[in-house]
């Protein structure tokens, strides 16, 4: 009954602002179209030309290009794996046993006694 109430107000709450969303958008739209005499539509109807063209080389292009490549992805994922599995060589090893000094604390030298 609670989840069924909540899912209610959810649903009211989106619907609301995305009401509130178009409306003031749809105003601000509106007067700068009316301020720049139209240059405001035509920017927007060239932004949207340009997304469908967008969209449109994607789904021409984009898919092959990717079934293209996605022998060499793998091989290459396959390459990775197994170099990460391999032991480290032995200049690597080696270079493990230099310390970082400047994680350790200075020595104090102590004074003299008088």
């Amino acid at each position: 009954m609670n989840d069924d109430l909540n899912r209610q107000r959810s649903s009211r709450e989106n619907m609301l602002t995305v009401a509130l969303v178009l409306t003031v958008g749809g105003l601000m739209l509106f007067f700068l179209y009316l301020v720049s005499l139209g240059i405001v539509g035509n920017i927007l109807a060239a932004g949207a030309i340009f997304v469908v063209v967008a969209c449109l080389h994607y789904l021409v292009w984009g898919k092959s290009l990717s079934d293209e490549v996605a022998a060499e992805r793998e091989s290459l994922k396959r390459k990775e794996h197994l170099e990460a599995m391999a032991p480290p060589p032995p200049w690597q090893e080696a270079s493990e046993a230099i310390k970082d000094m400047s994680l350790t604390k200075s020595i104090k030298k102590s004074e003299p006694d008088a």
